[in-house]
């Protein structure tokens, strides 16, 4: 019985993995089409850049220790501390935006102010988007 329902646990994670990559680029094909600086090379440039942001993303967060969220949490209290984590999770992002920029050919952005701003606009976006489909 347990062998049987391993594949379609498997598959509802495969099939979780490519909606969730698809909602992804799509996000980032708004977010292109909104600004002046960035540019994505169409929708298949998208998934490229979905796909490799993804990776880095999840990457830098290993990387980069989460520790230095500690001070403010220890000083200021709670409200310090998400304050202070959303505004490295949004630096994180444009960090990983911006070595996409560096690494994957076809994506271009203005800088690393660029890749900050479509960082917060991919997460604003993809809060509309994923509202909007009740998801």
């Amino acid at each position: 019985l347990r062998s049987r329902s391993r594949p379609s646990n498997r598959l509802d994670f495969l099939m979780g993995l490519v909606i969730s990559l698809l909602v992804a680029a799509a996000v980032i094909y708004v977010v292109d089409m909104l600004m002046s600086d960035m540019s994505a090379g169409g929708y298949l440039g998208c998934i490229k850049v979905a796909v490799v942001h993804a990776v880095l993303s999840f990457v830098l967060f290993l990387v980069i220790p989460q520790t230095l969220l500690a001070a403010p949490f220890a000083v200021f209290g709670a409200s310090a501390f998400q304050i202070a984590a959303t505004i490295l999770n949004f630096l994180i992002a444009g960090l990983s935006l911006y070595l996409c920029d560096k690494f994957l050919p076809g994506f271009k952005l203005g800088g690393f102010k660029s890749a900050v701003v479509a960082a917060i606009l991919i997460s604003v976006v993809r809060w509309v988007f994923l509202a909007v489909l009740g998801i």
